[in-house]
């Protein structure tokens, strides 16, 4: 059996050496490519930002509507996080949060907790986004959102049934902040 000289020895361990950094290497170029792609469709996604109700714009029957409502949309990893805040129609308090992927599947939306909901978000090309909200279940609204073309105004139709039984339209402008 023969032994390897110094040499070959030491030329496998460079050759070691110098894969394992290549994979390093690869590896670090890999990992910042995943971030930096996250970073641009972050940026290239017209929904993210804070969102403020333009209550004299917007419509709700049956009314009255909500009295003030600000939406922050944020990227968070592979999902959307939502936060929304603001009083009602009869001065209760908003406050709801969730943290969802828009792969139009359903999702438990946590806060508020009542009634239970699920939600399932679609975005349809770069501006348009398909909303379907569930309760136990069972579909209570559909809303179709829209971007405008300068992505200072965010448009939601929404139909549906309320929970007191009564069919929903509103038309939900907001302006961006």
């Amino acid at each position: 059996m023969a032994i390897a000289e110094p040499t070959q020895q030491r030329r496998c361990y460079d050759l070691a050496n110098l894969n394992a950094g290549r994979m390093r290497f690869a590896y670090a170029i890999a990992l910042t490519l995943c971030m930096l792609a996250t970073r641009l469709l972050a940026a290239d996604n017209p929904f993210l930002g804070t969102w403020k109700l333009d209550v004299a714009k917007s419509q709700f029957n049956p009314g009255p509507g909500r009295k003030e409502i600000t939406v922050k949309l944020e990227q968070d990893g592979e999902n959307i996080r939502r936060l929304a805040t603001g009083t009602s129609a009869d001065g209760s308090p908003i406050h709801e949060e969730s943290s969802i992927p828009w792969d139009g599947k359903d999702h438990l939306v946590p806060k508020p907790t009542e009634p239970q909901r699920t939600v399932a978000i679609t975005q349809i090309g770069g501006r348009t986004l398909q909303v379907i909200v569930k309760q136990h279940g069972k579909t209570t609204a559909t809303s179709h959102v829209v971007v405008s073309s300068d992505g200072r105004t965010v448009r939601q139709t929404e139909d549906g049934v309320n929970d007191k039984g009564e069919k929903v339209h509103n038309v939900v402008v907001a302006e961006k902040q």
